[in-house]
């Protein structure tokens, strides 16, 4: 979604099963890649740099797991149904949306990972 004033909102489902969400760095990684490639060729006007945040709208349901196909048979989910949120720390340029969209999202990745571990 791209508002009026610039800011551009993606969102996206993460995998899941029986047992609830399930948050796997190396899937979150490729989920904000994708999505910054996207605001890349959107191409909001006039806009040279862009402040990247990160986050889950609710930590409930929601666990650490391998994303193998395996069925699970236990899982340990976070108590805290708080929205887990990385606010920007630095800005990316246009050119970095698409050309360093796979790092920056690899370290977006991690620390969301980080976030939801220190709010459980």
């Amino acid at each position: 979604m791209v508002f009026k004033d610039g800011r551009t909102t993606v969102t996206s489902r993460l995998p899941g099963d029986t047992m609830g969400v399930m948050l796997n760095v190396d899937d979150a990684a490729q989920r904000i890649a994708a999505a910054l490639h996207l605001v890349g060729q959107v191409g909001v006007a006039g806009a040279t740099r862009f402040a990247v945040g990160v986050g889950l709208t609710t930590g409930s349901m929601v666990s650490l797991a391998a994303l193998n196909n395996q069925p699970r048979n236990s899982v340990s989910l976070r108590m805290n149904n708080a929205p887990v949120r990385v606010e920007p720390d630095e800005t990316m340029s246009f050119a970095a949306l698409d050309q360093g969209a796979n790092e920056a999202a690899m370290l977006l990745a991690q620390s969301l990972i980080r976030a939801f571990q220190n709010t459980a």
